[in-house]
């Protein structure tokens, strides 16, 4: 196999694990009020992973999130992430809580990261524990890169500010 252009990345299905918690959560029954589970985004080329962090679902570019990960020329996989949302009966992305508790559970059971489980958002967002481990896939015209986006690089900023705060006072 030789490197995929993102465009193809995006076909591929995700890491094997994930495919696998992907089918469990196709045969999860969902939470009364839930109409059906949306899974979205395995791989995010550079383009997407831009438009996330725009649009605040994401804060980290391009090269710094599971979603950019794959296997290398070896493997027909790419995308060490994947998320999950619990679609209500009007067609929205659910807002409660509780309804995201069965990916939680699922994840679980297959050795996978929720990081609403770990750390309490983005309950949606399943991954690799190992993610970091795999090679961003190369961007063919040398951009994107492992660069940080801007949004990875202000939430940093802001997570070191109130860490100044609250040692200063």
């Amino acid at each position: 196999m030789s490197i995929p252009t993102p465009a193809e990345a995006e076909a591929l299905p995700a890491h094997p694990k994930l495919e696998q918690f992907v089918s469990a959560m196709r045969a999860t029954p969902t939470p009364a009020g839930v109409s059906y589970w949306l899974i979205h985004d395995r791989y995010r080329g550079p383009e997407k992973q831009a438009e996330a962090v725009a649009q605040g679902t994401s804060n980290a570019g391009y090269g710094d999130s599971a979603h950019s990960k794959w296997g290398g020329p070896d493997e027909g996989w790419a995308g060490a992430a994947v998320d999950v949302y619990p679609i209500d009966a009007y067609g929205a992305v659910s807002a409660d809580p509780e309804d995201y508790q069965p990916i939680a559970i699922v994840a679980a059971a297959y050795d996978l990261e929720n990081l609403g489980a770990l750390y309490g958002w983005d309950w949606a967002h399943v991954q690799l524990p190992d993610w970091r481990d795999y090679p961003t896939l190369p961007v063919p015209d040398g951009g994107g890169g492992n660069k940080p986006g801007i949004g990875a690089v202000l939430a940093k900023a802001v997570m070191l500010a109130f860490l100044v705060r609250q040692v200063i006072g």
